[in-house]
């Protein structure tokens, strides 16, 4: 990306139109990662919020806590 600035500018060309067109693109991804992330932050709450209700239990065979596999799954 900055190479590309930078031989634009180098070779007398406005490097705007390229700043503008990366910059887009990385608010869209930005954009998804934070999607991303609230989506998970709403999992989590919800996971913490049943947990509450939810008995312990030892660990047994494959599962060291029944919690983590209701989350994951």
């Amino acid at each position: 990306m900055l190479r590309r600035i930078l031989n634009e500018a180098d070779g007398g060309k406005s490097a705007c139109p390229t700043v503008r067109h990366l910059f887009a693109l990385r608010l869209q991804q930005t954009t998804q990662r934070f999607d991303d992330m609230q989506k998970l932050r709403k999992r989590m709450l919800t996971a913490l919020n049943e947990w509450g209700s939810k008995p312990d239990r030892l660990p047994s065979g494959n599962s060291l806590c029944h919690l983590i596999e209701d989350f994951t799954s």
